[in-house]
């Protein structure tokens, strides 16, 4: 993935919008970047073999287990990795 795309990764994350749909989910759960619909989307190709999860990450359509969630806020979490 380019710069373009990394870029682009990052704005839509950064919005909390799903990489999948583009849109930002009604209940605003998203699962390693994607709404519920779009993971289960991509679970079932991965289940199916048509592709795995490494190639879902390099194209930027589904974030890594390690990016995934949401940033940490609690005052005491951050304290702690000495944020």
């Amino acid at each position: 993935m380019g710069r373009k795309g990394i870029s682009q990764v990052s704005k839509v994350a950064a919005e909390g919008a799903c990489l999948g749909c583009m849109k930002k989910p009604s209940n605003l759960r998203l699962i390693r970047g994607l709404c519920s619909s779009c993971y289960q989307a991509a679970r079932r190709l991965v289940v199916n073999k048509k592709t795995t999860e490494r190639e879902l990450v390099r194209q930027g359509k589904m974030l890594s287990k390690a990016n995934s969630g949401r940033p940490a806020s609690n005052p005491i979490t951050l304290s702690s990795r000495g944020l």
